[in-house]
């Protein structure tokens, strides 16, 4: 059995934030576009999740080039994890995913 040091963790967290980050490069105008309506869902309830996202997509007509966009729209400092939920998105097929506030 392999046992993951700290070294290794870190590791992996930057190469997930590197991958995140060129996805959202590839992605500019979607992730763009969702930050805004997602920062605005937030103000207004307090939360917000890619499930409320898709719906706004849906009625926009755009589409990530890459499902990973949809967690690049919650990059950076001011996204802080509230909870956690299923998705109600039935391409999700009920996995969890986290629900985040804005903080400004």
């Amino acid at each position: 059995m392999t046992q993951l040091t700290l070294q290794d963790a870190a590791k992996e967290t930057v190469l997930k934030e590197q991958g995140l980050n060129d996805v959202a490069e590839h992605a500019e105008h979607f992730v763009s576009v969702m930050r805004r309506v997602a920062r605005k869902i937030s103000e207004e309830s307090g939360f917000v999740s890619t499930d409320n996202l898709r719906v706004y997509a849906d009625q926009l007509g755009i589409v990530p080039h890459h499902s990973n966009a949809w967690g690049a729209v919650f990059m950076g400092k001011h996204w802080k994890v509230v909870s956690r939920k299923q998705s109600q998105y039935p391409g999700n097929h009920a996995r969890e995913i986290r629900v985040w506030r804005y903080e400004p």
